[in-house]
Formats: C-alpha cells, structure tokens, sequence
C-alpha cells in the first residue's frame, strides 16, 4: 500500500495565499460561503486546527495584500492623472527599443512630484519612453520637466505596470530634464552595463543575442534580429531553449558546488562560496520571476545545508512561492509565474510520489 505523501504546513499557506489573492475577484458573499465550506469540511473531518489557522490566515493575507496593492496604485493614479509635473529622482535603467516609434526606454526612481498646484513625495518607479534621449548615466539625479501623466485606464496594461513594480508609463516626444547629482563612481546597475557592453564587443550579432538573452536574461534591442531564429526553434518546438530559466541558476549552483568539493572546500564554506556567487550573478543580471523563484528556492537550500537543517524540497519551494506572492501578489496572474510554479511542483510531487513508492516497497536483496 502506497504511504501518504507528507504535506508541509507551508503548502497550506501557499494554498491559503492563491485562494485569498483570487477572492478580490469573488463577491464577498460568495467568499463567505467558501470560509464556512471550508470550516465544515475541517469540522467533519477532525483536521488539525494548525492546518485550519494558517489556511484561514494565509487566507486574509493573501486577500489584504493584492487588495493593498491595487488601492495604492490607483490611488497614485487618481492624484497625477491627466496632469503635467516636474519629477526628480534617480536614474535606474535605461535601454533602446529600435522596433519602436519610441526608441529610447528610461526607468527612473521618483522622490518628488511637483507642479503650480500639487506637490507629491513619492518613492515611486515610471518607465519614461521618448523618441530622443541625451547624455543620461544610471545613478544620476535628475528632474524631469513638464511630464504629462495620462492612464489610458485598461485594466490589462495597469495589472502589467503593478506587476512590474512600475507606478507609471509615459510617452514623450523630446525629454526635457536637469541634471542636480552625478552618478556615483561604481554601482551594481553602472557594472552590469560596462560588463555587457565588454562582453558583448568580442562577439559576433547572433552570439551576442544568444548569449545575452539565455545567460543574462537582457532582451534584444531590436526583436526582428531574433526572429529568425524563433521561428526556427518554433519549428522543432524548442522555443523555450531560447529563454533564461530558473535552470541556469541551477547549473552555476551546481558548478560552483562541484568546484568547491574537487578542491576539497569543507562543506560549511562550500554552501558560503556558492550562496555568494548565485547571488553575485543574481545581482550583475537582469532578472525574471523563473530566475527569482530559482534564486530563493536555491538561497533557502544552502541555508539549510548552512545550518544543517533538514532538507525537504516540497517545504522550500512552498517558501519561494510564499516569498514571491507576499512581496508581489499580482505575479500570480500572469504566465511566467503559472508556468514556471506550475512546472516545478509538477516535478516535486512526481519526485514525492516516487520517494513514497520506495518506502512502502523496500527492495528484498
């Protein structure tokens, strides 16, 4: 007889977490209904009032957090819509978009919003796309002139801005700014960029989109350079080969981790060395939400071993799961974030299932 497959308490937060995300969407009545079919089943089945807690709680979490997130965005939108500002802030990223009326894409850092009337602190990220841009480092402080903010109010594009962490995007024929602080000397951002560029000057242009897109995770600049070659991996269904995945942070893990071992690295420094770099690579790449699940997924595992804590795989990527919906409850409506979650507990389970299969018939030698 096939042992049952042990579910950590963490599964039933993630579970209470979706469940309570989803329920903004729910009529109340309906979700009270779900709350007290849920209280019944625990009832008649004597389930432990641990596992009912955290669902119950993870529930109410869930719900509050995707609702604050959306009150704060359209808050925000409802005191800059369809007016004009001055904006200064920091420079965060920057990149050129050649298939596009508007080739230029600015990420920028707000602090503070102000024109005749309003004057708005905020700690805020807008995408800023123009036609032209000037002389612009990452790291520097900047105002913005004359931004005029328009929502265009489908809800389709606003649920992208939220989930991207961005409060805002705005077009722009000619950016009108100030310069007030020059960049700092070194930054991560700054590095990554100059790193890119070094890398990517010995290469020839199909090595450099590769290389950029599997290994860093940086889109092309111009998409119909690629597009010949999607269509081809298309063809043989092998279209995912050509995106970065959680995977790759899997491969360098494992590298550094064998590295470590032939040269004979005890196992407490081993975990440190390879917790350093993943997060190193993390930090000198553009990131994804695969690549980010990957990297807590990876973090907790050698904090584990770090500690020399029992390692369940099932209890870990419930953590990254929670990790990612608390700090981004959005996430869980978009693709990337179903696939790759989806994908990954398709295997654990199967991992699970076939563990328990081991154990309830032992092999007789």
């Amino acid at each position: 007889m096939l042992k049952r497959i042990h579910l950590p308490l963490s599964t039933h937060s993630a579970a209470g977490l979706i469940f309570g995300i989803c329920a903004i969407y729910i009529n109340f009545i309906l979700l009270c209904c779900c709350l007290l079919l849920i209280t019944t089943v625990f009832i008649k089945r004597q389930w432990s009032l641990k596992i009912f807690s955290t669902l119950l709680l993870s529930i109410v979490i869930g719900n509050y957090l995707h609702q604050q997130q959306i009150n704060e965005f359209h808050d925000f939108k409802s005191k800059v819509n369809l007016n004009s500002f001055n904006v200064a802030g920091t420079v965060v990223d920057y990149n050129r978009i050649d298939n596009s009326a508007f080739k230029y894409r600015l990420i920028f850092c707000t602090d503070l919003f102000e024109n005749q009337n309003k004057k708005i602190n905020a700690n805020k990220l807008i995408a800023v796309y123009t036609k032209k841009l000037a002389s612009i480092n990452i790291g520097e402080q900047i105002i913005l002139k004359d931004l005029n903010f328009n929502f265009s109010g489908e809800t389709n594009f606003e649920n992208y801005l939220i989930k991207n962490q961005l409060t805002a995007s705005v077009f722009t024929s000619e950016l009108s700014f100030e310069k007030t602080k020059l960049a700092p000397a070194w930054s991560f951002a700054k590095y990554r960029q100059m790193l890119l560029k070094k890398i990517n000057y010995t290469m020839s242009d199909r090595t450099k989109i590769m290389f950029n897109s599997i290994f860093l995770g940086y889109k092309p600049e111009n998409k119909n350079e690629t597009l010949e070659l999607k269509n081809k991996f298309q063809f043989w269904g092998i279209i995912h080969y050509l995106a970065r995945s959680g995977l790759h942070l899997a491969i360098i893990s494992t590298m550094w981790q064998t590295i470590c071992t032939v040269l004979t690295i005890p196992i407490l420094y081993s975990n440190l060395i390879t917790l350093f770099f993943v997060l190193l690579f993390y930090l000198l790449t553009w990131s994804a939400l695969p690549f980010i699940r990957a990297l807590v997924l990876i973090a907790c595992y050698r904090v584990c071993h770090f500690l020399e804590i029992q390692v369940h795989l099932l209890h870990l990527l419930n953590l990254s799961c929670i990790a990612i919906l608390i700090y981004n409850p959005i996430a869980l409506f978009f693709l990337d974030f179903q696939l790759s979650f989806i994908l990954t507990y398709g295997l654990v389970f199967l991992n699970e299932i076939t563990h328990a299969q081991k154990m309830s018939f032992p092999r007789i030698y």
